[in-house]
């Protein structure tokens, strides 16, 4: 009984993580003119936090990413411009504790702040590049999950140095 929840949880966790990357597909170029992005990192499982994967850890991980690639890291306090654009970073891992097993999902974003052409003019934050994955890890292993934020990050880095080149 406890296998066909897992597999039921990971198959919803796939499903919805396969549907948005589907839908997001192809806005490649709504990062041309970026001059550079803050980072955050949602919350993380404290299960998680204590099995390895620290949040403090992705947020170091990413940001030498990005700046290995040339891609400015915008700090998160700067007072004069309170949204600047943002790659977010969600990781969403549900402990199976009688199976020493993680189901993971991760979501990386991109959002910035636009103006709408309305009347009046109206301005929102919106999500202008997106990728998601989801899979299933054992407990002893959360690098994995850790690497695979950074291969989500780095189709970033690349979709971003095409619309942004040197």
């Amino acid at each position: 009984m406890m296998v066909k929840k897992l597999a039921l949880t990971c198959t919803i966790i796939l499903f919805g993580a396969a549907g948005t990357f589907a839908q997001k597909m192809g806005q490649e170029d709504s990062l041309r003119g970026l001059s550079g992005v803050s980072v955050l990192i949602a919350e993380i499982n404290s299960d998680a936090e204590r099995d390895g994967l620290i949040r403090g850890q992705l947020q170091t991980d990413i940001e030498l990413r990005l700046r290995k690639a040339g891609i400015r890291v915008l700090p998160n306090t700067e007072a004069d411009v309170p949204l600047l654009p943002q790659l977010y970073v969600k990781v969403r891992a549900l402990k199976r504790r009688e199976f020493n097993l993680y189901a993971f999902s991760i979501n990386v974003q991109v959002n910035d702040f636009v103006d709408l052409r309305r009347k009046p003019a109206r301005s929102a934050v919106v999500t202008v590049w997106d990728a998601d994955t989801a899979g299933s890890v054992g407990s002893d292993n959360l690098r994995v999950v850790r690497e695979t934020v950074g291969d989500l990050v780095d189709r970033f880095i690349n979709d971003y140095l095409a619309q942004n080149p040197k």
